[in-house]
């Protein structure tokens, strides 16, 4: 309930309570507001502090130059209350309500916040968050009513834009458009209000000093996004397809998770867009006015409904046949909560399903549950109990559950970090199908093994198919659980072959299983004869170029080198690109699937994910998918050579120590070169950091085969998918481990410890343990000893000083591009950093294939 709501009404830019105006306040912009007659008008405009349900306040800062008035009207969920003389209210209403402030001028009533903006939602777990601004509106992040010292903070930090006299603003529109246009950074108003998001913190994320943030400035250095294509099967880009549905009629419906859009596959292949503007957001709306970020799941209900988990979002999404997309749960925002619609909250939800009932499933990744969606918006817990593990029985415990499908009796999980696929009865009992670990055995029951799971559809017969994403592999599993191979991995250089990370599978009626093949870009089918593409022309989005003009694809890893030099890990395109000081990029090693050694211009990769040099400018590269490690080597004059240090694209996923490709990983993610002209490498999969010499011998520096999270020495600590590595100067070495949502530390005498971090979660706090992650990934450490985290879940650049205080840097925690300024920001899923010589930070901005420039 909100228990006290205060709406202080301050002048611009100023702290002292000033004079009643004497006359009217200006009359600001339409700008296309609804307006309705009032029957007592007044003149009020927003400017001043909302408090949350647990008590924390926010200010709501507006370019408006007005005085507190008596008689605003404030409703929330129908409920109405009035601003007394002193400008505060009081209401009461439920959690889920919509808050309207409205203001008028000459008679028609304004509506500032609310539903038709769109949205002013009352968070049910915390706070009031605000979805987006309106015209002629700046949202700030201040923790408590602002002092004269903050305001000229503030105004310094949006460059000083508006400094006249208060009394001087009453007229002086184009002040008020000066100081919107100083918060947009280098985009016009229009544009930056139009897509402005703050999302408020709660009182375990206030900061000390909160406005310090607003000074951290974000800019694009290169890339402008991806496109995708429609048109006839051949002719069409899908950017990553993540999850398939299938209608009767044939139609094929696909989550385009790169592409942000839902799109759909006629009988014949061609293909077109449902819905989605093709750029990260979280909108309802029609068609193309919608939004979706990185949509992983999707399901068609009997009335022909499309149910997404829009993962980014972590929301469940519907669109209607008409092409209507409403939400039918979750915020925005990361966590969990059973509850109904705005009232329930997921964490990075990747599969859904949908019942005979109506009944909508979903395999809630972040929270290593299987949720329910009933017929009336309420979402329960099926199975889990939001602890990563591997228990049968009443509930049980999942691991990263990515994939879902339904029948009548069951639903059938990809577990995907167990590497198992489970069965869940209806009643909530949990089991195992098949599987027992790492690896790539057909088999029955236990003796079975899968290599990150990610995508099940049951087939009409009960068969289950799996999307065996680590293994490059298409498996059945039949009643009794005898797991064997549909569709091998072929040569990867000839997609025809075999599919490549295969996320989303489908079956038809005739038993024909189509596949959502994210790696190569296109729908696969598997019939009676060989595997082939059914829609999609697997066209790789890599262009060279200055600044905008280039084109990357799910970039994740990035370094710079002594000259300033970047390089980027262009995932999806296979290949190693390098940005100047100037913006211009060009290809340095790479841009073709395969496995091949040599000259760096004809060398090819396999999804290279993770980069670092060392001294003499050699570049060491991680390519998770492949399971390798490779070199390439600058020390002598000409083309850089690339080389194979450790590890084996050809074996399974597993842990082997040895040399060369003799030394086996599973997962690896991230890499640092060590003081010790060793690379250190977070081997995800094995749980480890491991460490390679420069003869290419593999060996483990910390960690054990368990999977979770405990502090100790390098051989009694335990960790849960380490990813990024850095070292810092003394010799520490940091860890983000990305499962346990914790940033730790191994110093040089091998304690290991965390420094903060405890949860899943979106939490600034002055204790590092009060802190909450969502997959951290990427990190950079600076000569004072502060750590840069890539908050990839939550959308989000954090700073953890020394001591574990954590304070974000930039991003609103909503997914998106927006460059400007602190929390006004908008990353989409930030996978790596890298520092810069005068304290700027460089990101690699997956989400929208971007590499983005945060200046303090």
């Amino acid at each position: 309930m909100l228990r006290r709501a205060s709406l202080l009404l301050l002048m611009v830019l100023t702290a002292c309570q000033p004079a009643p105006l004497a006359k009217p306040p200006v009359q600001m912009p339409d700008a296309g507001l609804p307006s309705v007659p009032i029957a007592a008008p007044t003149a009020v405009a927003i400017h001043g502090t909302v408090r949350g349900l647990r008590g924390d306040v926010y200010a709501l800062l507006a370019a408006l130059p007005l005085v507190p008035v008596a008689g605003a009207t404030v409703s929330l969920n129908g409920l109405k209350a009035t601003t007394g003389a002193d400008g505060t209210f009081d209401l009461t209403a439920p959690a889920g309500g919509t808050l309207e402030v409205r203001y008028d001028v000459n008679g028609k009533s304004r509506l500032l916040l609310g539903p038709a903006v769109p949205n002013a939602v009352v968070d049910p777990v915390s706070t009031l968050v605000i979805r987006k601004a309106r015209a002629m509106m700046a949202l700030g992040a201040i923790a408590a009513m602002p002092s004269a010292e903050d305001v000229a903070k503030l105004a310094a930090a949006l460059q000083g834009s508006v400094t006249a006299p208060a009394a001087a603003l009453e007229d002086d529109l184009a002040a008020a458009q000066a100081f919107d246009q100083a918060l947009a950074g280098s985009q016009t108003a229009t544009q930056a209000v139009g897509t402005l998001a703050w999302a408020v913190r709660t009182p375990s994320q206030q900061l000390t000093k909160p406005l310090d943030n607003l000074t951290a400035r974000v800019t694009t250095l290169a890339g402008t996004g991806l496109a995708s294509t429609d048109g006839p099967a051949a002719g069409a880009q899908l950017l990553a397809p993540a999850g398939l549905a299938r209608d009767a009629a044939g139609n094929m419906f696909v989550a385009d998770a790169a592409a942000h859009l839902i799109r759909k596959t006629a009988p014949d292949g061609s293909v077109s867009t449902i819905a989605g503007s093709g750029t990260p957001g979280f909108a309802d709306g029609q068609g193309a006015a919608a939004s979706f970020n990185a949509p992983a799941g999707i399901a068609v209900d009997s009335a022909g409904n499309l149910i997404v988990a829009d993962a980014g979002n972590h929301a469940i999404r519907k669109i209607s046949p008409a092409g209507e997309v409403t939400t039918l749960a979750g915020t925005g925002a990361t966590g969990f909560k059973d509850g109904a619609g705005a009232g329930a909250a997921f964490a990075s939800p990747q599969g859904v399903g949908v019942g005979r009932d109506g009944t909508v499933y979903v395999a809630d990744t972040g929270n290593h549950r299987v949720r329910k969606l009933a017929a009336d918006g309420t979402v329960s817990t099926l199975a889990g109990d939001g602890t990563a593990g591997n228990t049968d029985g009443f509930g049980g415990r999942l691991n990263a559950p990515r994939g879902l499908a339904v029948d009548a009796t069951r639903v059938v999980v990809a577990d995907s970090g167990n590497q198992r696929i489970r069965v869940i009865a209806l009643n909530g009992v949990l089991g195992t199908l098949a599987g027992s670990g790492t690896g790539n055995t057909d088999a029955t029951a236990s003796n079975a093994q899968f290599n990150a799971p990610s995508g099940v559809a049951i087939a009409p017969n009960g068969d289950v198919v799996v999307a065996d994403t680590g293994n490059n592999l298409i498996r059945r599993v039949v009643t009794g659980g005898a797991v064997s191979t549909v569709v091998q991995a072929g040569a990867l250089e000839t997609p025809l072959l075999g599919p490549v990370a295969p996320r989303g599978v489908a079956v038809g009626a005739d038993g024909t299983v189509y596949v959502a093949d994210t790696g190569a870009g296109r729908i696969g089918v598997k019939g009676t004869g060989v595997y082939a593409t059914f829609a999609g022309s697997a066209t790789s989005p890599l262009r060279n170029g200055a600044g905008a003009r280039a084109l990357f694809w799910q970039p994740r890893g990035l370094v710079r080198d002594r000259s300033g030099n970047l390089y980027v890990a262009d995932t999806a395109n296979d290949a190693i690109r390098k940005i100047t000081p100037d913006g211009t990029v060009s290809t340095y090693a790479g841009g073709t699937t395969g496995d091949a050694d040599g000259p760096a211009d004809i060398a090819k990769f396999r999804g290279p994910s993770a980069l670092c040099l060392d001294p003499n400018g050699s570049m060491y590269v991680v390519e998770s998918a492949a399971r390798r490690i490779r070199k390439i080597d600058a020390s002598k004059p000409g083309t850089p050579v690339v080389t194979t240090l450790a590890g084996d694209p050809t074996a399974k996923a597993e842990f082997l120590e040895g040399k060369g490709r003799a030394a086996h990983f599973d997962q690896p993610r991230g890499i640092a070169y060590g003081p010790d002209d060793k690379l250190y490498v977070a081997d995800g999969g094995n749980h480890r950091i491991r460490t390679v010499a420069q003869d290419g011998v593999t060996s483990t520096y910390a960690g054990t085969n368990a999977s979770s999270t405990q502090d100790g020495t390098l051989t009694s600590a335990v960790f849960e998918r380490p990813a990024g590595l850095a070292f810092g100067a003394d010799g520490t070495l940091y860890v983000t481990d990305a499962s346990s949502q914790r940033l730790r530390k191994i110093t040089r005498a091998g304690q290991v410890s965390t420094l903060a971090g405890h949860s899943a979660g979106d939490a600034d706090a002055p204790v590092g343990q009060q802190a909450a992650f969502q997959d951290p990934s990427g990190l950079a450490v600076d000569a004072a000893g502060n750590v840069f985290v890539a908050d990839a879940g939550n959308h989000r650049i954090r700073k953890v000083t020394p001591d574990g205080a954590v304070s974000t840097l930039a991003g609103s925690g909503l997914a998106g591009w927006l460059d400007g300024t602190g929390w006004l920001v908008r990353f989409s899923e930030p996978r790596d950093l890298a520092l810069g010589a005068k304290g700027e930070l460089y990101v690699v901005d997956a989400g929208t294939s971007r590499v983005r420039v945060l200046t303090p």
